[in-house]
């Protein structure tokens, strides 16, 4: 039996495994792989000059491969250095981290919404000089999505109607790093899809919500998000889910979205396989957003996406496909 290892953060308080960690130590068995759970903090040996005990602790030639569920890049690019076959590598997580550079490493060769990356401030100063927001408006034009460059499950994203509301936002955000994008109007997704799914159950999904949405004309712009969530593994895009949030204009699971199973089309797939290869991503999760004429825009690229509630959508086992992967790698 080989032996491989996942890392995740200790400080996560929680009193058992994550529950990702927990689907990929259960689904290791079945390739016949010992894969121990390992919290960062573990590693506090390792981080030293020299981290002698840590490296005759964890010799690399002992465990095939480590997935690295954590974002510490400081743990992750030391255990690369050591020799270890981490997946992800501190290089794609960093970039897939970091939304900006993200961006900037996608820039012409996929398609994105158009982005403008705040000037660097700092931590005790804000953005006391806001005139760099008039460029913003110019560029991009009302309404705009506000985004933190390090945050996730849609917890640090703000919508922008009009420039009190940006201002009001960026006063709000303090010194952290932000960035602004258009926004995708993807109200008109259901229609689209329709046209062309042959997922009749889906079909009877859509017909619902164009109705509830033509009820509800007058509700405030940007509510009633869609997004597609594909995972990709290996290259490859292993299936997708639809994302739907009727309340809001951010279609993260953890904002109350409602998800269906989705089978995505040759474009869709492309689109995130191409961004998760530029990455270097051994698996990632690539949100997908298609506006009213039908044209598709990449949102993010996650490399520690969560696949609890796509698991139970999609009825895939990502944790599997993960390890079927890790495992067939020399």
């Amino acid at each position: 039996m080989e032996n491989a290892l996942v890392v995740y953060n200790g400080f996560l308080n929680t009193a058992s495994l994550p529950p990702c960690v927990r689907l990929f130590c259960d689904a290791a068995k079945k390739f016949g792989v010992n894969l121990a759970p390992v919290k960062n903090t573990e590693f506090a040996d390792l981080l030293t000059t020299g981290g002698a005990n840590s490296i005759a602790r964890l010799s690399p030639y002992k465990y095939k491969f480590i997935i690295f569920w954590d974002k510490d890049l400081v743990l992750c690019d030391t255990l690369e250095k050591n020799g270890y076959a981490v997946h992800n590598g501190r290089r794609a997580i960093e970039v897939c981290d970091d939304k900006a550079l993200t961006a900037l490493a996608l820039d012409g060769r996929v398609k994105m919404p158009k982005t403008a990356v705040a000037p660097k401030t700092f931590t005790n100063i804000g953005y006391t000089n806001a005139d760099f927001l008039d460029f913003v408006e110019n560029f991009l034009e009302f309404p705009i999505v506000v985004k933190e460059r390090f945050g996730s499950l849609g917890e640090q994203v703000f919508f922008a109607g009009d420039k009190k509301t940006l201002k009001n936002i960026v006063a709000n955000i303090g010194g952290r790093p932000v960035l602004f994008q258009e926004f995708i109007n993807t109200s008109e997704t259901p229609k689209i899809i329709s046209r062309s799914t042959q997922n009749h159950a889906l079909k009877r999904v859509f017909e619902a919500i164009n109705e509830k949405t033509d009820e509800n004309c007058d509700d405030a712009p940007g509510k009633g998000a869609f997004d597609i969530r594909l995972y990709v593994i290996g290259g490859k895009a292993e299936g997708a889910v639809l994302r739907h949030n009727p309340a809001d204009f951010r279609a993260n699971f953890a904002q109350g979205s409602h998800s269906f199973f989705y089978v995505p089309s040759p474009e869709e797939k492309i689109l995130a396989e191409t961004a998760a290869n530029l990455l270097g991503l051994s698996f990632c999760g690539v949100d997908i957003a298609m506006d009213a004429r039908g044209e598709r825009y990449l949102l993010e690229v996650n490399s520690n996406a969560g696949f609890v509630d796509f698991n139970k959508t999609s009825g895939i086992n990502i944790a599997e496909k993960i390890l079927s992967f890790l495992t067939a790698q020399k």
